[in-house]
């Protein structure tokens, strides 16, 4: 059995508590310039950081409104991170 090593990133983008306290409108769509910059910025760290396989996401008043993955799940059989891709993350959360 080959051994692998699995990395994650993650993004949480969250609004201030004053923001989160008012009463807001649903989620607009991100446009796609928007969302171009965000799978940008983590494509580049990937290939920066030679992340072999990574997912991100976008929370927008508390509604999930963009995602993205790429790369591998690890090393040895190079099965593709998906949206059903689990990955440890440790204390990440905190």
């Amino acid at each position: 059995m080959g051994h692998f090593w699995t990395f994650a990133a993650a993004a949480f983008l969250m609004a201030s508590p004053a923001a989160a306290m008012q009463k807001s409108a649903p989620a607009s769509p991100l446009t796609k310039a928007v969302t171009d910059a965000v799978d940008k910025h983590f494509l580049d760290y990937q290939e920066e950081a030679h992340v072999p396989g990574l997912a991100w996401a976008v929370v927008q008043n508390g509604r999930l409104v963009h995602t993205g993955v790429s790369g591998v799940q690890n090393l040895d059989p190079g099965a593709s991170v998906d949206a059903d891709t689990h990955f440890r993350i440790a204390s990440m959360s905190k």
